[in-house]
Parts: C-alpha cells; structure tokens; sequence
C-alpha cells in the first residue's frame, strides 16, 4: 500500500501535464455506483435519502469508454453499498472490459451482506483474472 501511495504521489509530482498547467488523464477513478446503503451509520446520512437514479451498465459503459479515461489503472468501485446493486457483477463486467488497461480495482463495503458478496465474489475474482 505504502509503494502505491508512493507511486501515485510521484506520478503527480512529475507529471509534464501538470507542470505546464495542463489537465492530464486521470490514472485512479473512485466510482461510487449508489447512494442505497443498509448501514445507518452515525456519521453518513446517506441511507435517509434512497436512491433510484443509478447509472445502468450501459450507461456506464458509455462513460467509460470516452477518451478521457484511457490511461486509468485503478478504479474503485464504492457507494453507499455496492453490494445492493442486483447488477454489480455486471458493472464490473463493464469496468474491466471498457478499461482494458487497469491494474486494479478495489470494492468499498460495510461487509455486513455475507450471503450476497458469497454470490457476487466468484464471478468478479474471475473477470478480473
């Protein structure tokens, strides 16, 4: 963790783009793919508000798919809770596909879904093999 933050700070530092000013595509994506969590912890209120607005796969696929993102190795996938979503292998389908030059790609969760992460972890771990 320690060499990634590490990495990431140096990219920023030496990055021509920066230095003349310029904007530079972004290297890390935090996408958060709801506001729906099940939590009700004290320091969020965002379970008061339910969402329904989500962006569909395919609506995420034609974000991702811009330009702009070509250069991303790592996106981490958050919310809410991820894991509300009946579609989240399939938005990790699109992340993968779409971003075919990423590293990585890291799940934000409260964890308490055991049944459902138990369902949705295999068919990730293989997409992203």
């Amino acid at each position: 963790m320690i060499g990634k933050i590490l990495r990431y700070t140096s990219e920023y530092v030496t990055n021509p783009a920066r230095l003349r000013r310029r904007v530079a595509p972004p290297t890390v994506l935090s996408l958060p793919i709801t506001d729906n969590c099940n939590s009700r912890c004290i320091m969020c209120d965002v379970w008061k508000e339910p969402s329904s607005d989500e962006l569909s796969p395919d609506q995420l696929r034609g974000v991702l798919e811009n330009p702009l993102f070509r250069r991303l190795r790592h996106v981490g996938i958050s919310g809410g809770e991820p894991s509300l979503r009946s579609d989240l292998v399939e938005v990790v389908e699109v992340a993968v596909t779409a971003l075919p030059n990423i590293k990585s790609l890291s799940i934000t969760t409260h964890g308490f879904l055991v049944r459902r992460w138990e369902q949705f972890l295999p068919p990730i771990r293989d997409l992203c093999a």
